[in-house]
This record gives structure tokens, C-alpha cells and sequence, in this order.
């Protein structure tokens, strides 16, 4: 898989689809996210009170389903089966009796609806991921358990974290409303907001690495070899990286963030992550004038994402 793989094998993996991800490639489907984020927004405002986990749970999986060529009528179930591998320690998300066994059956079911949808594109070919994944296999680039776990990787990544990192962003301008008005004055802060919201909320909450060679690090020593989790939340509050780590500020100029990663494993979806974060910060300044907390937001039990299984809120217009 490109996140467990590294050197040549990495960049010919990463080569099969990026083009897809390109800046270019990810600007053209600016008009559709913003389409599907004003009609998720202008719904919530029409209830007035809703879960706001529920408004913007579809926003991202239109996205990367746009990019791999899964039709609207499977989104539900690609949210609802994402969701269980990735909230599988959640015992309000389990399918099955155990987590393990919970996020198993969601991950076999992610990879049997892909081998289905390559079978499609293999008979009726399309310019999109799932097709570029069956020429790759054509090519002997990949095997089909490789083109399923590609497919499995890119909808996780495409989906849960920028689906979390949007409510949190709104948590963090209901807590922090000064911010709030700033950016709705101001749109050309946008850039440096979705930064912000990136390390302030740090959707990812870890990445595994491998130690290549003997090194100390803040007085403790790692040896070749050792694993080590880098924990993204940590790194994006870490004092010596950041002025004023824990304040929540749109207009922060110098923020290398890890939230995207760093490297050769930088997240192939940034520029789709950051382009969706962008347009909702956009829309919501320019359709909600606040928000008021109901209730207080339900945290999701995860090691993986730090993310919200509820968020009652009440939208005001703007």
C-alpha cells in the first residue's frame, strides 16, 4: 500500500493516480463541491437546529466519490461503512461484537464493492481512479488485491478527515467567535484559516515511522529500526514550533502544521482537502452569521481520527 511503502516503489504507486490530484485536476470540481456544501448548508438553516456531524457528512465523499467514479447512490453506504473502519472502537459504531472484528467487516465490504466497480470499468471504461486502478493491473503495476487496498486507502483518507476537520472547524469558531467575524470580513484569510484549522484541530491523530538510523531527540535515543508514533495533535501544539501553540488564530502566518504530513508520505489528497476546507469556511461565513451550541459535542473513540460523533447546533443566518 503507498502509505507502508517507501523509495521507488512509493513514487511509481503514488505516479498510478496523481494526476487526479493535481491542484489543476482538483480545481475543476470547485463548482460541484461548492454546490453540495450551499445545498447541505442552506438545509441545515431551513431546520435551524440540526446535528451538524450529519450536515456535512456527505461533503468530502461526494468529493473523492467524484475523483474514484462512485455513483451518488452508493455514497450512503460508503459514509456508513468509512465510518465503521475508522470508528470501529466506538462501541455506537460497531457492526460487530468486537472492534477488531467490527473494522474487518467494514474494510472486506470497502474491498468487494471495489472489485465489483473495477469489473464494471473493465467491460465500460471511465476518466477516473477505480479505471486508472484496472489499467495499472492490465500494465502489471499492480495485483487486484493491491488495486482494492489503493481504493480502500483513498476513500478512508478522502472521507473521514476532512469530513471531521470541517466540524471542528466550526467548533473552534463558536469558541472562538472574534476569529469568526474576522474571516467573515476579511475572505482573504481563507488560506491561512484552513491552516489553522488544520493544526489546530489535527483531524489524523498519528502516523506510524520507522527509526532508519540511530538518533537522540530531546534527550531520549532512538535506535535503528524502532518504531515511533508521531502524534499530530502534539506536534501541532509544540511551543518551540509554534508562538502562542494553543490560540486559535486564522491569520497565523508561520504554521508548518503536520497535518497533511511531511516527506515523501505527504497526503496525496492535500490539495482536495484543503480546496474543501477552503469553499466551507467560504460558505459558511458568507451563510452563517453564528451558531449556538445545544448540546456539548460527542467526541468519536478513536486512536485514529480525533473526530465528533454528534454535534447539536442551532444556525443563525447571516
Amino acid at each position: 500500500m503507498l502509505t507502508h511503502t517507501d523509495g521507488p516503489r512509493h513514487t511509481e504507486l503514488r505516479q498510478l493516480v496523481n494526476r487526479a490530484f493535481t491542484p489543476r485536476a482538483v480545481a475543476r470540481l470547485e463548482p460541484y463541491i461548492r454546490s453540495v456544501i450551499r445545498q447541505s448548508l442552506d438545509e441545515a438553516l431551513e431546520q435551524g437546529e440540526v446535528d451538524f456531524v450529519d450536515t456535512v457528512a456527505l461533503l468530502p465523499v461526494a468529493s473523492i466519490a467524484a475523483l474514484l467514479g462512485v455513483p451518488q447512490e452508493d455514497w450512503a453506504l460508503l459514509l456508513r461503512l468509512t465510518t465503521a473502519a475508522f470508528g470501529s472502537a466506538d462501541q455506537d459504531l460497531q457492526t460487530s461484537p468486537s472492534a477488531r472484528a467490527s473494522a474487518a467487516m467494514a474494510h472486506a465490504q470497502l474491498l468487494l464493492y471495489c472489485q465489483d466497480l473495477m469489473s464494471q470499468r473493465r467491460a465500460s471504461p471511465r476518466e477516473d481512479i477505480v479505471t486508472s486502478l484496472v489499467e495499472a493491473q492490465d500494465k502489471g503495476l499492480l495485483d487486484e488485491e493491491g488495486a482494492m487496498l489503493f481504493f480502500d486507502l483513498l476513500l478512508l483518507g478522502g472521507n473521514e478527515t476532512t469530513r471531521h476537520g470541517a466540524v471542528g472547524s466550526l467548533i473552534a469558531l463558536m469558541e472562538h467567535p472574534e476569529q469568526w467575524q474576522r474571516l467573515r470580513a476579511d475572505r482573504g484569510l481563507l488560506n491561512t484559516a484552513v491552516g489553522e484549522v488544520l493544526r489546530y484541530v489535527s483531524p489524523s491523530q498519528h502516523v506510524l515511522r520507522r527509526a532508519e538510523r540511530d538518533v537522540e531527540l530531546h534527550g531520549v535515543r532512538i535506535e535503528a529500526g524502532q518504531d515511533v508514533a508521531i502524534w499530530h495533535f502534539s506536534a501541532n501544539r509544540d511551543e518551540r514550533a509554534f508562538a502562542d501553540a494553543d490560540r486559535f488564530d486564522i491569520a497565523r502566518a508561520h504554521n508548518p502544521h503536520l497535518a497533511l504530513g511531511s516527506g515523501p508520505h505527504y497526503c496525496l489528497g492535500a490539495a482536495l482537502a484543503t480546496m474543501e476546507l477552503r469553499l466551507f469556511l467560504d460558505e459558511l461565513c458568507e451563510r452563517v452569521g453564528s451558531a449556538v451550541m445545544i448540546e456539548p459535542p460527542v467526541r468519536l473513540a478513536s486512536t485514529v481520527i480525533s473526530g465528533y460523533k454528534h454535534l447539536r447546533v442551532r444556525l443563525l443566518p447571516a
